[in-house]
């Protein structure tokens, strides 16, 4: 039987300046929503450089990663999917992005959609949030909830 440690938010761990991206899911009220906004400027940088493929490839490896950390971490805390942790957030909002032109409209419209389906989980995204057990229900529900974003910003293209 493991022992369940309690692990302080501190920045100096890897762990969980990892998890809370930076510290931003340290903040409060609303910490997805600035996990969501601290992701803004790295999907900009990436798209410049790489485009919305590299966003997706960028979600994919940070997935990867994220998968691998949520997993020791709830191991080791016994906690699932707190507040701070908003990595998932900002996957979510790089898939959100990757169709993105990276205008102001776009980036806006994909930040408020991508929070009111992570918010809302309608759907699949409330099943997976309520149903997957471990790390990928900490992370699907926001890879879903950013795909959803992005189906609305290419049918925001399509009818603009």
């Amino acid at each position: 039987m493991s022992q369940i440690q309690k692990i302080p938010l501190s920045l100096w761990n890897p762990d969980i300046f990892f998890l809370t991206w930076g510290g931003s899911g340290l903040l409060r009220p609303a910490s997805g929503t600035w996990g969501s906004l601290a992701a803004i400027p790295f999907a900009i940088f990436i798209h410049s450089f790489f485009g919305g493929l590299g966003l997706v490839t960028a979600s994919a490896l940070l997935y990867g990663a994220a998968y691998y950390v949520v997993q020791r971490h709830e191991a080791r805390t016994g906690n699932h999917d707190g507040s701070y942790i908003v990595v998932d957030e900002v996957i979510g909002m790089f898939i959100a992005l990757s169709v993105a032109n990276m205008n102001m409209i776009d980036v806006m419209a994909a930040f408020f959609l991508f929070r009111a389906f992570d918010a809302l989980k309608p759907g699949i995204i409330g099943r997976i949030d309520r149903e997957i057990p471990g790390a990928h229900g900490v992370l699907l529900d926001d890879v879903f909830a950013g795909g959803l974003a992005a189906v609305c910003v290419v049918i925001i293209h399509v009818l603009a």
